[in-house]
């Protein structure tokens, strides 16, 4: 048996390592282009393709033209965790939650081709580690990381959702799924200029910081200059390890959108290149539900406080301090029309 890997997206510095180094010990082949592809299929005789289904729009393309080319065998269930193309497609997460609590997956089960899958595989020190922090991870609520290997295979969406315990990570994963379900059924929201609209058409006109003024402000939240603390430290986070927790990302982009008014497609392309589990859907729904403009979103007027995120100096401010800094802030924009200072501080403790 030989492993094809197969990937065209975009992939950041560091998912390229994590990558390189998940591909080491393993029987694996890459074509650099079709044509190469077919010329090796050509000496074989009638191939099977054994893989997991991606679901962002031009991998679907691409998997159709594989299909001419092998006799396929698909695993969708790697992917989600119900059938992506069955039932009531929702637009708001709530009454899709209610539904699917109600009717709980199928349990997992593997692929019947052990007897052919090679040993370095089965083996495969990337893959025992996530079965390890699955585990671990099973009964309590903080961050797993597991994103990073259930996008690059290493674990299902249905094994992740029958290990975790707790209802906290399985709304999670079922969030993840309903983002999934919406993408399928509008593949438009990724696919050429529709990529670069909302997904509320009445909200694809809002007043964005554009320009050189829009651009300096840009540059200072990508190189950590902000001024924010918490937000500093989330972005230098980003670039070291990339990767940052649920609340990290929400928080750091509503900051970005709804405190800077930076365009959310910005921040979009920016984490495209700086995270190690880039998912295009997930992260294209993420931003636009933080900027309040995309499917079932967060309310327009609610901006987390990157300072209860993480403890950091900024979060050390007394309340007092904190209103002061914002009252001045404020007189500051009234002063100067359209103004954008670099950053505001949050009062309170807003969730």
């Amino acid at each position: 048996m030989l492993i094809i890997f197969v990937y065209s997206a975009i992939i950041s510095k560091k998912g390229s390592d994590f990558l390189k180094n998940l591909l080491k010990s393993l029987p694996i082949k890459i074509f650099q282009s079709d044509q190469e592809l077919d010329n090796f299929l050509n000496t074989l005789d009638n191939p099977i393709l054994y893989y997991n289904e991606d679901l962002t729009p031009w991998c679907r393309n691409r998997d159709a033209e594989l299909k001419s080319k092998f006799r396929c065998v698909t695993n969708r269930s790697g992917y989600t965790i119900y059938p992506i193309d069955e039932g009531k497609v929702y637009k708001v997460f709530a009454p899709y939650y209610k539904l699917v609590s109600q009717e709980p997956p199928k349990p997992y089960t593997h692929w019947k081709i052990d007897h052919i899958v090679p040993s370095e595989f089965k083996d495969n020190t990337f893959r025992k580690d996530a079965i390890n922090i699955l585990k671990t991870y099973a009964y309590n609520d903080n961050p797993s990381r597991l994103s990073v290997y259930m996008r690059n295979g290493l674990l299902s969406a249905r094994e992740a959702y029958h290990g975790f315990h707790t209802e906290h990570k399985k709304r999670e994963l079922l969030f993840r799924e309903f983002y999934y379900r919406v993408y399928w059924q509008e593949p438009r929201l990724l696919l050429g200029d529709a990529y670069d609209t909302a997904f509320d058409q009445r909200l694809r006109k809002l007043y964005w910081s554009y320009g050189e003024e829009g651009l300096n402000i840009f540059k200072m939240v990508v190189e950590a200059r902000t001024g924010n603390r918490a937000v500093d430290d989330m972005v230098r986070d980003l670039y070291h390890e990339g990767y940052l927790t649920n609340r990290k990302r929400m928080a750091l982009a509503m900051y970005f959108t709804k405190t800077l008014a930076l365009d959310w497609r910005w921040g979009d392309k920016w984490f495209a290149h700086a995270l190690i589990d880039y998912d295009p859907i997930q992260n294209s729904a993420g931003w636009q539900w933080a900027a309040s403009v995309g499917v079932s979103p967060s309310p327009y007027f609610v901006i987390m406080n990157p300072c209860n995120i993480k403890d950091t100096e900024c979060s050390e401010i007394s309340k007092i301090d904190l209103r002061k800094r914002n009252d001045e802030a404020k007189q500051k924009l009234k002063k100067v029309k359209n103004a954008v200072i670099p950053f505001i501080f949050h009062q309170g403790t807003s969730k």
